[in-house]
């Protein structure tokens, strides 16, 4: 017995319709019906009662396909799985992220990915501001997880956006802005801000905090911070107030830093980075998460 056989008879036992049957098997009816009679053949008995208004199954017909049907799921079952098997990833996937970036929609997708891929081994790698690109451009890391940059990545290549992030501006609890539900970027230069000097990289400060408000106001940036730490404490003393995404809020400082939405601002996406064309399948498939 073939396995076109096999699957034409169970196909018309389903549907009890030649042309439904066919039109499930993408073939025409007529080779469908060929097909039966071949089985008939091979086997020796009738299968199908055939009539002008109807399609039933004979009792040996009825016989087969309850004893076929559920062999046939499992053989596919099986091949599936040695499908699965057979594309397997494995090996390491290397995922560099920096503060910020490494939660809620991120964490997410690599539980997904540990949960799928069971035999590749995913590393989560914390990469400094200083030098978010670095360890990606060097190869020590296979993906960046990032905030889109403002400008184009030597030899980097930005992929699958993974979700976006609003802006903010962290004040004091008691700073005159906390009582509001949402400010203006161009109210932000009227308050001095967060200065992080070569805490962290230019382009990446660049693509979440503009340099300048679209009426051309340059940010007041005259307060070091020199980690983020130390830009909460700074916020929360009243000293400063910080541009940034809504992920800060995870870092608080147990309710003496507030969050105010920035209405007119896009938001930042959160981006995966990869080097430009050395895609890895543990790379592919992880980025393929995104759209799934």
């Amino acid at each position: 017995m073939e396995m076109r056989e096999i699957e034409a008879f169970l196909a018309v036992a389903t549907e009890l319709h030649f042309g439904r049957a066919a039109q499930r098997l993408r073939v025409t009816t007529s080779h469908v019906s060929q097909t039966i009679r071949t089985l008939e053949r091979r086997i020796g008995g009738q299968l199908l009662e055939r009539t002008s208004r109807r399609v039933s199954l004979t009792p040996l017909g009825a016989h087969l396909h309850e004893s076929l049907a559920p062999a046939y799921a499992q053989l596919l079952a099986v091949l599936a799985g040695a499908r699965r098997q057979a594309a397997a990833v494995r090996g390491e996937l290397r995922i560099g992220y920096h503060t910020m970036t490494a939660g809620g929609a991120f964490t997410a997708l690599a539980a997904r990915f540990e949960d799928e891929y069971p035999e590749c081994e995913l590393s989560l790698i914390e990469v400094p501001l200083k030098d978010p690109y670095g360890p990606l451009a060097r190869g020590e890391i296979d993906l960046l997880v990032t905030w889109r940059p403002a400008r184009e990545l030597p030899e980097l290549q930005v992929g699958a956006t993974v979700d976006s992030q609003p802006h903010v501006l962290a004040v004091a609890g008691d700073h005159p802005l906390a009582v509001r539900d949402a400010i203006s970027i161009e109210e932000v230069p009227d308050w001095p801000i967060t200065h992080t000097g070569e805490a962290i990289h230019p382009a990446l400060l660049r693509a979440v905090a503009p340099e300048t408000t679209p009426g051309g106001r340059p940010l007041r940036r005259s307060v070091t911070s020199h980690s983020l730490h130390d830009t909460v404490r700074l916020v929360a003393t009243g000293r400063t107030v910080h541009l940034t995404v809504a992920p800060f809020r995870a870092y608080g400082a147990d309710g003496l830093v507030t969050t105010i939405p920035i209405a007119d601002l896009p938001p930042v996406d959160r981006v995966l980075v990869c080097r430009a064309g050395e895609e890895n399948a543990p790379v592919r498939h992880f980025v393929t998460l995104v759209d799934r």
